[in-house]
């Protein structure tokens, strides 16, 4: 490569920021945690280990992708709300999920390591005094 353009590019070196060895772009800081996560084994991927991870107790923060099936959307709120798990509904679509995790198409996802999921909620400016986020209910004491 030339001498200051980098691998990617002239201008984009400043675009990037390395956690742990991976380049991860600033902009996209919360779907670079959730490629992270995956390769890091602390993600469920999917609505059945996401509830099964919620179930267990593993799952710290569920994530819903913005155009995820309303069926999908409900089974999993009402799983968080039961288990008192923290679930919050992302601005990122099905196929952006899944490209950060790995995967064709993901609706939905859960960190199970409490350290991606704070960086997570920081990234994504989540309230985390929030316990859980459900639609049907503004009850948080549940």
């Amino acid at each position: 490569t030339a001498a200051g353009k980098g691998v990617f590019g002239a201008g984009r070196a400043g675009d990037l920021r390395r956690i742990g060895g991976f380049a991860i772009k600033t902009a996209d800081r919360g779907l670079g945690l959730i490629s992270l996560a995956r390769k890091a084994g602390k993600l469920a991927v999917g609505a059945d280990l996401t509830v099964e991870a919620v179930r267990t107790g593993r799952a710290q923060l569920v994530l819903l992708a913005a155009d995820a099936a309303e069926n999908t959307c409900k089974r999993v709120r009402d799983k968080c709300a039961h288990y008192k798990t923290a679930c919050a509904a992302t601005a990122y679509t099905r196929e952006a999920l899944g490209r950060a995790a790995g995967v064709g198409s993901l609706s939905c996802a859960a960190f199970l390591d409490a350290g991606f999921a704070a960086a997570f909620r920081q990234a994504s400016e989540i309230d985390s005094t929030d316990s859980y986020t459900h639609r049907s209910s503004e009850r948080k004491d549940w």
